[in-house]
């Protein structure tokens, strides 16, 4: 840069690009949304990533530390580390946007921020538990890299949410998580377990100070089923009634005597957010010093 030239941003050609910087930053956030239980990660590849370098990154972020090496001193997620790819999703590839609606400049955009904005809108509007899937994207022109339609099959295998070009428009069919067990593959489920807990620490916080009675069981239950009717009113579930929807458990099967005795008081919320009776499970433990929202499985 010359005297009495402003600094500016300059792209490193790809010849020298190393991925092990973005492998070491998504696999701390993994670790972070799953440490919190509340936040999810919207994952971007670098842009002149094709078909077989976007599938190799997928595989590494998944690896545990048998089958892949430290990148900058982080380590693979681990073995018991699994659940905290429910957390994450991948998109591909970047997109061409119209930086204002009625502007003639394009810019180069990775598609998580776009992405974000699909959930957004599809979370206010409809709620958390609705895919953000097969919504046009606004202001978006062309996406780059162009991905070989041959090889979509291949990058879907590998978890990879391809953004690609409909007659409608620009859009995202998949809002696959990184996880490999079916029940918290989608994105919209893990999102729906998030707010699932969030409610149930909520609500829970009510009912401190409150004695462990058989009233007071009547009173817990019918006010996490309320929760749920609302929830279910809105479509959060997948059965076509309560009963195939969700389940509030109270009873002695989880308040033993033993339990009871040692000051806590367990509800368990199982819910059916993809398949009718195949039951996912918040479990709310509450005792006389703090609440504990945990997913059972």
């Amino acid at each position: 840069m010359r005297v009495g030239e402003t600094s500016r941003w300059a792209i490193k050609p790809v010849e020298d690009y190393s991925p092990d910087v973005l492998l070491a930053v998504q696999r701390s956030v993994l670790r972070l949304c799953g440490a919190r239980g509340d936040l999810v990660c919207l994952l971007s590849l670098p842009e002149h990533y094709r078909e077989d370098a976007a599938i190799e990154h997928a595989r590494l972020l998944k690896a545990t530390s048998n089958l892949a090496p430290a990148t900058n001193g982080v380590s693979p997620l681990g073995f018991g580390e699994a659940n905290a790819l429910t957390y994450g999703a991948l998109f591909h590839p970047w997109t061409i946007e119209r930086e204002e609606e009625l502007s003639d400049r394009l810019v180069l955009m990775p598609p998580c921020g776009a992405v974000c904005g699909l959930f957004a809108d599809r979370a206010v509007n409809r709620g958390a538990w609705i895919a953000p899937a097969n919504q046009v994207f606004r202001g978006v022109v062309a996406l780059q890299p162009v991905l070989d339609l041959q090889r979509r099959l291949d990058l879907q295998e590998a978890q990879i949410n391809l953004l690609r070009q409909e007659p409608r428009g620009f859009l995202v069919l998949d809002a696959d998580t990184l996880s490999e067990d079916p029940d918290l593959r989608q994105m919209n489920v893990r999102r729906l377990l998030i707010l699932l807990r969030r409610q149930a620490l909520k609500l829970g916080a009510t009912y401190v100070f409150e004695p462990n009675s058989p009233a007071f069981r009547r009173m817990v239950d019918r006010g996490f089923n309320e929760m749920l009717d609302y929830m279910f009113e809105r479509g959060a579930f997948a059965g076509n009634n309560p009963a195939t929807s969700y389940q509030v458990v109270t009873d002695e099967s989880l308040n033993t005597s033993d339990s009871v005795d040692q000051g806590r008081f367990i509800v368990e919320l199982r819910v059916a957010p993809s398949l009718p009776m195949s039951f996912l499970t918040i479990r709310l433990v509450q005792t006389s010093e703090r609440s504990l929202a945990t997913e059972v499985r």
